[in-house]
């Protein structure tokens, strides 16, 4: 048995050591993309309710944000199979960062706002389809069951922080400091 004295124990933490820098390297990335991400959503649903005093407008901020999964999710994350997964998900990282600068730094019109969270949100089919398809290569056997249950871990824990993240900032500093 697993619990026997002398059996091997394997704990989450063996993911993370000196066999698997890869696999830290895209769970942090991830988790700190996710947590960017919400953060982000908080403020630029606020920037948008403050600028048109529309609940409507503000929810439609979260709506345009998962609509390129619905839209061009089949056919952007054909892109990790097509160009090197981690140039994937470096240029969408990377793409993401410029349109939240744009937003961070620029006063656009609502209708320039909703266009960039469309753009925003086209990098994310093909990060994620990279990313899910670089774990089994990265972790092989059990350790891909146990790196898929941290990176879920990982994505709600995200989640909830950066809402909660994007809250606290929001009632210390400015919607463009919170971006």
């Amino acid at each position: 048995p697993a619990h026997a004295p002398g059996a091997k124990r394997e704990h989450v933490t063996f993911l993370l050591g000196h066999g698997y820098r890869q696999f830290a390297a895209i769970l942090v990335s991830q988790g700190l993309r996710i947590l960017g991400g919400q953060i982000a959503r908080i403020a630029r649903a606020v920037l948008v309710f403050r600028e048109t005093d529309s609940a409507f407008a503000a929810s439609a901020t979260y709506a345009v944000s998962y609509l390129t999964y619905l839209v061009g999710g089949p056919l952007l994350s054909a892109l990790s199979d097509r160009y090197s997964r981690r140039t994937v998900m470096v240029v969408s990282d990377l793409g993401r960062g410029a349109v939240v600068t744009v937003l961070a730094v620029e006063h656009l019109p609502i209708v320039g706002v909703f266009a960039l969270l469309a753009l925003l949100s086209v990098f994310a089919p093909a990060f994620d389809s990279a990313r899910g398809a670089t774990l089994p290569d990265i972790l092989p056997g059990d350790a891909y069951a146990r790196g898929t249950a941290l990176c879920h871990v990982v994505f709600q824990s995200a989640q909830v922080g950066g809402f909660i993240a994007g809250g606290a900032l929001l009632a210390s500093a400015s919607i463009r400091q919170a971006l």
